[in-house]
């Protein structure tokens, strides 16, 4: 029986020592080429509301609209662990990600920068509720934050 746990403490150990640590990193995207989808057809990619949007406040749907190249993601995420989210606007993706990728991540051909934004795994929070949670806030149901 000593035996038996003394060799699960080692491996444990031996498991410990070979876990690498995870970083947050903000890819940011150089451009969105490959993307599936063009500018001349916004209902394939755009919400209603969102076109709604646009033509109320007459604005163009942009090369900005477009979601993030999938060819652009699908590699990012070959080197990744996880997504955490996108952003189409900002053409960037944050990711998980092991040390010894990050270098690899940076020398794409289609990555602008990498932003180390977080050193471990991150855990997920309902971050509005946590704010109106802090102290001694009151919120207005009508009028918001007092």
């Amino acid at each position: 029986m000593l035996r038996f746990f003394i060799s699960l403490l080692t491996v444990c150990w031996c498991l410990c020592l070979n876990a690498e640590e995870l970083f947050t990193l903000r890819v940011w995207l150089s451009d969105k080429e490959g993307c599936e989808f063009s500018t001349l057809h916004p209902n394939e990619f755009l919400s209603e509301r969102s076109i709604i949007r646009h033509k109320r406040d007459k604005i163009n749907v942009s090369d900005f609209d477009l979601p993030v190249s999938k060819r652009y993601k699908d590699v990012v995420l070959s080197l990744s662990e996880r997504l955490i989210c996108h952003s189409n606007w900002l053409n960037t993706l944050v990711v998980e990600c092991k040390e010894a990728k990050i270098k690899e991540v940076e020398s794409l051909p289609f990555v602008k920068c990498v932003e180390v934004l977080h050193k471990g795994e991150v855990v997920k929070s309902n971050l509005k509720s946590d704010f109106y949670n802090i102290g001694n806030i009151k919120r207005h149901p009508v009028y918001g934050v007092s």
